[in-house]
This record gives structure tokens, sequence and C-alpha cells, in this order.
């Protein structure tokens, strides 16, 4: 046998995976998730902060659901994902809800302004013309009456909603 023939082709997909992998890495996203999502089982097959990787390079070029992400990766090299070969049988709906769970217990809003701020560091954004919009509207109390029927719940919803626009534009 000559090595020709013992050469194996493998096709792997890398659709523009460098590319953002190159962003993500400029922005440290993979360190300030692991520093936002501390608090994850070291013995986890796959970390919180790996998972939501994954998701994050799924909606920027896959659109899968996530009950298909197993499928998905597994076309790619799984280093692209910060995943050893081994750790794709892992993937799975759970561990990827699992770890949105854990995204949405950590603070926010601390974990976008690190990423905004990176972003503006590292890229040299301007930022001598910016408009934030944080304008939030928060509706608390007693509700004296129980909607009926699902019209009168949808009334009072309509009602909210022109509440909200009439004071948007004051």
């Amino acid at each position: 046998m000559n090595n020709a023939e013992s050469l194996e082709l493998k096709s792997e997909t890398i659709d523009a995976l460098p590319i953002i992998n190159h962003f993500i890495d400029r922005l440290s996203l993979n360190e300030i998730l692991k520093c936002a999502m501390p608090h994850a089982d070291p013995s986890n097959h796959i970390m919180p902060y790996t998972s939501i990787g994954m998701l994050l390079r799924n909606i920027i070029i896959g659109r899968m659901p996530i009950y298909g992400f197993k499928e998905w990766v597994s076309l790619f090299d799984p280093q692209l994902f910060n995943l050893k070969p081994e750790q794709v049988d892992y993937i799975n709906d759970d561990r990827i809800g699992r770890a949105l769970e854990k995204l949405f217990d950590t603070d926010r809003a601390s974990f976008m302004t690190e990423i905004v701020l990176k972003a503006v560091h590292e890229f040299g954004l301007k930022m001598d013309q910016l408009h934030n919009d944080s304008t939030s509207i928060t509706f608390q109390g007693d509700m004296k009456m129980q909607m009926e029927t699902k019209s009168e719940g949808k009334r009072l919803l309509k009602s909210l909603v022109a509440i909200t626009r009439t004071i948007g534009q004051i």
C-alpha cells in the first residue's frame, strides 16, 4: 500500500465562521461570557458560555432551530465552536435552553455595557453622535378585576399599548 491509498479525504463546511470568530475573539466575547456566567457546573460536558457562543454563531449564519444544533454543528470543524470533537455528541436543545436560563440570570445590563465598551475601544468607534433610547415603561400594582374572557384581556392589553404609545409621544 502506498501513501496515497492510506489518505482519507474529509470535507467540512467553514462558511463565514472564521470571520465571525475573528470578531468574537477581538471582542473577547468568550472571556466576557465566562465572567458573566461563572456559576456553571464544571462537570458539564459543554459549558453554558460555549453553548451561548454556538447560539450566537447560529443566529448570524445558521438560523437553525435549537433542536437541530447537533446536526448543524456536525457540518463544521468543532474547533470553530470552541468544541472538542467528542463534545458534539452532547449538543442538544435542553443544554442550549439551560445556557439561555443562565444567561437570563446574569446581570445583562453590565454584560452588554462591557461588550459595547470593548467594541468602542477595539474598533475605535466614534461616540460623538450616539442616540441611546433607554426608555422603559413598567406597569405594576394589584389588578382589581380578573379577566373573564380572552377578549377582555386583549382589550386591556390594547389599552395598555395605547397608553404606552401616548406616553412615548409626550
